[in-house]
């Protein structure tokens, strides 16, 4: 539940639906990322850093600001899947064989890697969830996102 400047950031909101939802569904969740102080005063000026998603639960594990770069992708190799926004997380997750769900808004996934499973963009490599005419900057609401999640992991146990 990454946030960075306002284009890269799904809303705080929607991560804690969706870790409801997928915890309602069974799914064991682990989140991972870390604070990253504001350096100096940026356009957007606020801090980088994960979401607190505020859910205890026994199936979610918070790893938040407790793993090293190599822990971090050693965790995601561990994992099924990987939901995250255009971060460093994702390019972790590339890093490994782990599959991925990204939400982009406002770069090309092309542009990233052909292993994503992108259910944000117009014309990614999954097939889009927005009705319309075709352009990129589209946030998928939590019920989207929940569907997208749970048909993958099933296609892919």
């Amino acid at each position: 539940p990454n946030r960075s400047c306002e284009i890269r950031t799904w809303p705080s909101e929607r991560w804690r639906r969706l870790t409801q939802g997928l915890l309602e569904h069974g799914v064991q969740i682990v989140v991972v990322g870390s604070e990253v102080p504001n350096i100096g005063v940026s356009e957007q000026n606020i801090p980088k850093g994960v979401f607190d998603l505020g859910i205890e639960h026994p199936s979610l594990l918070d790893l938040t600001n407790q793993t090293s770069l190599h822990e971090l992708r050693e965790v995601i190799a561990l994992c099924d899947l990987v939901i995250t926004v255009d971060s460093g997380v994702l390019h972790v997750a590339n890093c490994t064989d782990t599959d991925i769900v990204a939400i982009f808004t406002d770069i090309d996934p092309r542009f990233r890697t052909p292993k994503q499973f992108c259910q944000s963009w117009h014309g990614s490599t999954g097939e889009c969830i927005q009705p319309g005419e075709k352009n990129m900057c589209c946030l998928p609401s939590v019920k989207q996102m929940l569907e997208a999640v749970m048909g993958f992991l099933r296609l892919n146990p």
